[in-house]
C-alpha cells in the first residue's frame, strides 16, 4: 500500500500547482452555469460529457429481435473457445465454427449454448462426432450419446451461418467510410448469441480464446489479445490469427474489419514493454496520432493507482467504428471518436468491467460507476483545471431528476441497464462520496485491495465484495450507506440558514428533506466554506438528524456562505441568511423522533440550555402519564431518550417546560 500512496501525492501534488485556477472555477461556478462560461477548457469539457453521453446508450438502440436476457445455462466452465470465422465486410453475411472445450458442474445430458434464431446451425460434432441438435428459441439444445460428467473436460464443435441481425448501434453492424466497407461486434449485455454460439451470461469467463477471423485483402480483421500471424489464403483472403491467453467474459470477445490504417506505439509499465496499437481510418489518422501520449500518461496513471495494466502480457489499442461513443473489449477499445475524456473511460474499463466484471446486470454500477469515476480522476490529477466542471456537470445530471436507484430492479431492461444518469453519473458519486467518508487513503487502498482481490481478481464481484474492502480497509460500517445510496431513491434537499451577530457569533440551521420517499434522511458531512473580508475559511459539519443547529465564532465579517464548494455531495442545496434565526429556534426549540415512535422517543435539543427542563407526556384528555426531568446542563445537539416501551399505541402530546416557558409536540405511539 506505501507504493500506491506515494504515487497519488506525486499526482496531488501536480493538482495543488493549479489550485488558484480550482479557487477561481469553484468561486464562477457557483455563480454562472457552465454554458455560459466561454473558456475553450470548459467547452471541450461539454463536449467529452456529450460523446459520454452517447456511449452510455451505446446498446439500447438493439432492435426487438434481440435476446433481452442472459441465458440461463450456468453448469458450463469453458476453458479454452476457438472460433474461427469468414466474411467479405461488402456482405453482412458470415459463416463459421466454435470449439469450446468445457468442464461440467453437475453430470448432464444435454448441453445448451445460445444462438439467435435467424443464424442457422450447419452442424454439431461432440469429439469429432456428429450429435443430434435442436435449434429453437435462441437456443441450440445438445444431446450426446452419454452423460458429461461433471468435472471432466469435453468438447463441442458447432457450425453455423447467416447474417447475424442488427439495427442502429447493435451486436453486428456495417458502415461505409469513405466507400470502404467496416464490420465492428458490440454485445454488451445480451447480443453476442447473436453473431457467435456462446453462453451468454455473467456466471463464467472463458478461460483462454484464439479467434481466426477470414477476409479478403486489403481489409485488417482485429480482436483481443495478441496477433499471432496474418495467413494468406489462396483465394485472395488473408486469415488473422488472434490469441487470448486471460479469462474473458462473452459480451467482451469482438472484432472490427475494416481497410484500416495501422500504426503502433511501445509503452512502459512497470518495466515491462507493451505494445500500444491503433486501427483507424484513413481520414482520421492525424487525429488519433494526436492522442497517443494521452493514452500512455492514462495508462501511466492508473497503474499507478490501481496496480499493473491487467493484460500487461499482450496489449492496449483502439479500433474506430461507426458508433458516437465507445465500448471496452478486452485489450481493445473500440472507439467512435478520440475524445479525452472517451479514451480515459474505456481504458478504465479494463481494470474495471473487464479485470473484474459485475456479477449481475442488476450491479452495472461496478463497471460504469468506476470508469466515469476515473475518468473524472484523470482530470483530477492530470488535468486539474477540468476537475470541478466535471463534478458539476455529472451532479446536474443526478439532480434533473428526482427519483431512480442506482442498482437496477430491472436488468433485462437494456435502456433501464445503461441509464446515463443513475448508471454513470450517480453510480460516480457514490464512490466519490465513499471517498469523502472515508479518506483519500483508505479509499485507494481499498479500491488496490479490491482490484487485486485474488478471490474476485479475472472474475466476477458483487456490491458486497467492493463494500468488504471498503469496511475492512476503513473500519467503518458502510451499510446504511449503501441502502440509502445503491438500493434506495432521491436525494438529499439541504437548506442552510444563517445569521452572524455582532461579537463574530455564527448560528447556521441545517433543515435536510428528501426527492424521494424511500429515504426519510440521508446522513451527510457537509463542507462549509464562509468568506468575508477577503479571507475564507472551511468547516465540516456531521449532520445526522433533519435539523441540526450550529455555531462558530468568526473573526471577520461574512460575506457569503457556501454549501459543499468543492462538489463532494450529491444534493441539492440553498443557502439562506435567516436574521431573526435564534428567534425562531427559540420558538420551537426541539425536535422528536422517530415518529411514530416505538419503544423510545428522542428528543433533541437544538441548542444549550443552563435551566432545569421537564419533560411530560400527556395523553388526549391532558393526563400525565410520563415524567422526566434533568437538571443539568443540556447542551446543543443533545439528545434526551424517553421510554415509551409501557404506552398504549395511541396519540400523545410531549411537553418541554423550561425557565417559565413550555413547548408541545404532537406524536403517535405505535
Amino acid at each position: 500500500m506505501m507504493m500506491q500512496n506515494q504515487h497519488l501525492k506525486k499526482y496531488m501534488g501536480k493538482a495543488k500547482r493549479q489550485f488558484c485556477d480550482l479557487f477561481f472555477l469553484t468561486f464562477f461556478i457557483s455563480i454562472f452555469p457552465l454554458s455560459l462560461i466561454a473558456d475553450d477548457k470548459l467547452k471541450e469539457i461539454e463536449r467529452g460529457f456529450d460523446y459520454i453521453v452517447k456511449s452510455e446508450l451505446k446498446t439500447t438502440y438493439q432492435t426487438q429481435s434481440f435476446l433481452r436476457q442472459a441465458s440461463s445455462n450456468t453448469n458450463l466452465n469453458i476453458h479454452f473457445a476457438r472460433l474461427e470465422i469468414a466474411l467479405d465486410p461488402n456482405e453482412t453475411f458470415l459463416k463459421g465454427s466454435v470449439t469450446k472445450y468445457f468442464i461440467p458442474k453437475e453430470n448432464t445430458n444435454t448441453l445448451s449454448i445460445d444462438l439467435h434464431q435467424e443464424m442457422q446451425v450447419d452442424s454439431v460434432k461432440i469429439n469429432n462426432q456428429p450429435v443430434g441438435y435442436q435449434h429453437l428459441a435462441h437456443k441450440i439444445e445438445i444431446t450426446g450419446s452419454a452423460t458429461f460428467p461433471a468435472g471432466i473436460t469435453d468438447s463441442v464443435t458447432i457450425w453455423y451461418s447467416g447474417e447475424p441481425p442488427s439495427g442502429g448501434f447493435g451486436s453486428y453492424s456495417r458502415e461505409f467510410v469513405d466507400n470502404s466497407p467496416v464490420i465492428w461486434t458490440l454485445s454488451q449485455p445480451f447480443g453476442a448469441s447473436n453473431w457467435w454460439p456462446s453462453v451468454n451470461n455473467l456466471a463464467n469467463k472463458i478461460d483462454s480464446l484464439d479467434f481466426y477471423i477470414s477476409v479478403p485483402e486489403p481489409f485488417k480483421a482485429v480482436s483481443n489479445g495478441l496477433l499471432k500471424e496474418v495467413k494468406p489464403e489462396t483465394n485472395g483472403y488473408q486469415t488473422w490469427k488472434w490469441s487470448h491467453r486471460y479469462p474473458i467474459a462473452v459480451y467482451l470477445v469482438a472484432f472490427a474489419v475494416g481497410d484500416y490504417v495501422f500504426f503502433e506505439d511501445t509503452v512502459m509499465l512497470d518495466g515491462k514493454e507493451m505494445p500500444l496499437v491503433h486501427y483507424v481510418y484513413p481520414s482520421s489518422e492525424a487525429g488519433f496520432r494526436t492522442q497517443v501520449d494521452e493514452t500512455i500518461a492514462l495508462l501511466e496513471f492508473f497503474s499507478d493507482l490501481f496496480g499493473e495494466y491487467p493484460f500487461i502480457d499482450e496489449k492496449y489499442g483502439h479500433v474506430q467504428c461507426g458508433f458516437s461513443g465507445g465500448m471496452e473489449h478486452q485489450t481493445i477499445s473500440f472507439m467512435g471518436s478520440y475524445d479525452y475524456q472517451l479514451i480515459a473511460h474505456e481504458l478504465a474499463h479494463q481494470w474495471f468491467g473487464n479485470k473484474i466484471t459485475c456479477a449481475s446486470w442488476s450491479e452495472i454500477w461496478l463497471n460504469e460507476g468506476f470508469a466515469t469515476y476515473l475518468a473524472g480522476l484523470a482530470y483530477e490529477f492530470l488535468k486539474p483545471i477540468y476537475r470541478l466542471p466535471y463534478q458539476n456537470f455529472h451532479l446536474q445530471r443526478i439532480l434533473s431528476e428526482p427519483d431512480g436507484s442506482v442498482y437496477v430492479y430491472e436488468a433485462d431492461n437494456v435502456q433501464r441497464i445503461f441509464n446515463g444518469r443513475l448508471s454513470y453519473s450517480k453510480a460516480s458519486f457514490l464512490l466519490h462520496m465513499i471517498r469523502w467518508k472515508i479518506g483519500d487513503e483508505d479509499f485507494f487502498d481499498a479500491i488496490r485491495n479490491y482490484i487485486s482481490d485474488p478471490q474476485l481478481a479475472y472474475g466476477f464481484a458483487t456490491t458486497d465484495d467492493l463494500k468488504y474492502h471498503f469496511e475492512n480497509t476503513s473500519g467503518k460500517s458502510l451499510s446504511l450507506f449503501f441502502e440509502n445510496w445503491l438500493y434506495s431513491e432521491g436525494h438529499p434537499q439541504v437548506t442552510l440558514n444563517w445569521h452572524q451577530n455582532e461579537s463574530g457569533e455564527l448560528t447556521m440551521r441545517f433543515v435536510q428533506k428528501t426527492s424521494h420517499s424511500s429515504v426519510d434522511f440521508f446522513p451527510l458531512k457537509i463542507p462549509v466554506r464562509v468568506f468575508g473580508a477577503g479571507d475564507s475559511i472551511d468547516y465540516v459539519f456531521d449532520t445526522n438528524f433533519p435539523e441540526q443547529v450550529f455555531a462558530e465564532n468568526i473573526n471577520f465579517s461574512i460575506d457569503s456562505i457556501q454549501l459543499d464548494p468543492d462538489i463532494w455531495l450529491v444534493m441539492e442545496k440553498e443557502v439562506v441568511p435567516d436574521p431573526d434565526i435564534k428567534n425562531n429556534l427559540r420558538a420551537n426549540p426541539f425536535r422528536i423522533y422517530p415518529v411514530p415512535a416505538n419503544d423510545e422517543l428522542n428528543v433533541r435539543f437544538l441548542f444549550s440550555i443552563s435551566e432545569p427542563v421537564v419533560m411530560n407526556i400527556l395523553d388526549v384528555s391532558g393526563r400525565k402519564v410520563l415524567a422526566h426531568e434533568e437538571q443539568s446542563l443540556i447542551l446543543k445537539n443533545t439528545d434526551i431518550t424517553l421510554n415509551t416501551d409501557n404506552l398504549s399505541a395511541g396519540v400523545y402530546f410531549l411537553e418541554v417546560i423550561s425557565g417559565g416557558e413550555s413547548f408541545q409536540k404532537k406524536f403517535v405511539k405505535q
